[in-house]
């Protein structure tokens, strides 16, 4: 993929006078491009180019960091927007009170002051601004590059309006580039999605298609299919699923430019060695620059994701922890109802359970701890006081835990680029094949059309994975099932319940915590382990290890949880406008409840 570096700047050049001479003051600012030199020439095809790169850059920095504008914030906004308020994880932390702007989201009780709520929001039209930039500045019919170039730039403000209206429902559809001031009035019910299909539609006649299945460089760059998968997404979304068949059918599945990897490959699709694999529909590139400084804002999304969703080891004993394991802030964590039902659908042992999480048993027998060399086998690890989660009333528990360990998109040492902690060499994945099959089988269930094929689609993704649960027919309930169990803690489940109508129902007791009615509870040791359903007869306490009273469940829970929040039926299907936007916007009417 063509690289080019360029700095641009829309800021004032200070001016340093050494004399009185007015010709002291006419000297070009060393490493500034005006605005002009830039936009001003439709024809320049390295210019557009390089504004190109401003639009890729601005959509990537804005999924993983704090406020575009500001610099403000440490958070990963797209991964917790989109996953925080799923029944299928629990924000959890160093302890209560950590990681207070996502623990918000999970339990229904955040506002329109919400850290994550705003800088999502923001990043997304900070990232539409210079989409539009190029989009308006540019001829596309100079030649067939810089038509590529618009074509893309047509297909990320697409995708950032798709966002958008999934998660505000009526914001403000802005496609020109807003000078001084001038606010946008909130856009009518369901014209952002239609300005975002026909938008991907027009747009992914301009860009070349994926050249074969094995093509790096088509991951990671925008491409044809990847414009009608996005398309396909948006259909979904606006209730044309005649339409979303059609076009992923048509434009994609029968491409046979995909594939899905293997399901022992699946324990790696997030991490380093699943980078650029058949199954990418489209995912941002990380890769080590040298020069580039460890703190540079252009390296947050993978700092920042790393240390948000990775395991705190100060959550085990002796601040240990399994070593394959990055040592970060301890963000998400799995729910006990998905762990549940992951296993009960696909089995324990299915490849894709195994890429999800760890069971507490693995964790302390099958992962690597610092103390394995004086406690060889399964018997001495059982009796090792230096393993396992730390005890119950010490700050340094896990809080929200259920008893399953989540690996999927957490991260590995292994991930981790040599000396450069804490940022790995893993790309971050936008779209993948499974949910495009996922999509297109949704659509035809509920258009009633090639039902037979997509039934077939499905067995694929049910059949890599390893699962015990083959279908021999398709409903909704099928496609849910496999849509929570397939792309969990990808950003689909919350924004599905909302599509779906089940949000109120299967969300309305989420607000009260991994463990609603108890006490405090302990899991001191790998004095508790799991043999299938039946806990080990043999294990024991000693010293202040605590007691552990509920052998039901897996439940490491370390501080009473009272109910904090609840989902709100009329309410909760949409964010709020952030309070940035109501201050400054008078005409943005905020959404219902806010």
């Amino acid at each position: 993929m063509k690289k080019i570096l360029v700095i641009l700047s829309v800021s004032l050049a200070a001016l340093v006078a050494s004399s009185c001479s007015t010709d002291n003051l006419d000297i070009p600012q060393k490493f500034v491009v005006s605005y002009d030199d830039i936009f001003g020439d439709p024809n320049n095809e390295a210019n557009a180019f390089s504004a190109l790169v401003t639009v890729y850059n601005h959509v990537f920095r804005g999924l993983g960091r704090g406020n575009a504008n500001t610099n403000a914030g440490i958070w990963s906004p797209q991964l917790n927007l989109w996953n925080a308020p799923s029944d299928d994880i629990w924000a959890t932390g160093w302890n209560f009170g950590d990681n207070e702007p996502v623990a918000q989201l999970n339990e229904f009780r955040f506002d329109y002051s919400n850290q994550m709520v705003e800088s999502f929001y923001r990043n997304m039209y900070a990232s539409i601004y210079p989409a539009n930039e190029l989009i308006l500045s540019f001829d596309k019919t100079t030649n067939a590059n810089v038509k590529r170039y618009i074509a893309e730039a047509r297909v990320w403000r697409a995708w950032c309006y798709m966002q958008l209206a999934i998660g505000w429902g009526t914001p403000p559809l802005v496609t020109e580039v807003l000078v001084g001031d001038v606010y946008p009035e909130n856009s009518a019910p369901g014209e952002v999605l239609d300005f975002v299909i026909k938008e991907l539609g027009e747009a992914a006649a301009d860009l070349p298609s994926k050249p074969s299945k094995t093509n790096r460089d088509a991951t990671i760059r925008l491409t044809k299919e990847a414009a009608y998968s996005f398309l396909g997404k948006a259909q979904i979304f606006a209730g044309k699923y005649a339409d979303a068949m059609n076009n992923l059918k048509t434009n994609v599945i029968d491409k046979n430019l995909y594939e899905l990897v293997s399901g022992p490959a699946l324990n790696d699709l997030f991490h380093k060695g699943g980078k650029y694999s058949t199954e990418a529909i489209f995912e941002f590139n990380v890769y080590l620059n040298a020069a580039m400084p460890a703190g540079s804002w252009n390296a947050i999304l993978p700092g920042q994701h790393n240390d948000n969703w990775a395991w705190h080891k100060g959550n085990w004993f002796a601040n240990n922890g399994p070593s394959q394991m990055y040592n970060g802030w301890g963000g998400p964590n799995v729910s006990g109802s998905f762990g549940d039902a992951l296993i009960e659908n696909d089995g324990i042992g299915s490849h894709r359970r195994k890429a999800a999480f760890f069971t507490y048993d693995e964790v302390l027998y099958n992962l690597t701890w610092s103390t394995d060399g004086a406690n060889p086998t399964v018997d001495l690890k059982r009796k090792d006081a230096g393993r396992g989660v730390r005890r119950g009333g010490d700050a340094n528990g896990i809080l929200g835990n259920s008893g399953y360990f989540h690996q999927k998109r957490g991260t590995r040492e292994a991930d981790i680029f040599s000396g450069r902690s804490p940022y790995s060499d893993k790309n971050y994945m936008i779209m993948r094949y499974a949910e495009v099959l996922l999509l297109y089988a949704e659509a035809c269930v509920q258009s009633g059309q090639n039902i037979p094929h997509a039934l077939q689609m499905v067995n694929m993704i049910q059949e890599r994975a390893g699962s015990q649960t083959i279908s021999s027919s398709l409903t909704m309930d099928v496609i849910k099932n496999e849509k929570r169990f397939e792309l969990w803690m990808e950003g689909c489940r919350w924004a599905d319940l909302v599509r779906w109508g089940d949000a109120a129902e299967v969300l309305k007791n989420k607000g009260e915590g991994p463990n609603k009615n108890a006490v405090p509870k302990f899991l001191g040791s790998a004095r508790i382990t799991a043999k299938g359903d039946e806990i080990d007869p043999t294990w024991e306490f000693t010293g202040d290890h605590g007691t552990w009273d509920d052998r039901d469940k897996w439940v490491i829970h370390y501080w009473p949880h009272p109910r904090l929040g609840a989902f709100v039926k009329g309410k909760h299907e949409l964010f709020p406008f952030p309070k940035w936007a109501i201050e400054r916007n008078k005409i943005l009417k905020q959404n219902p409840g806010y």
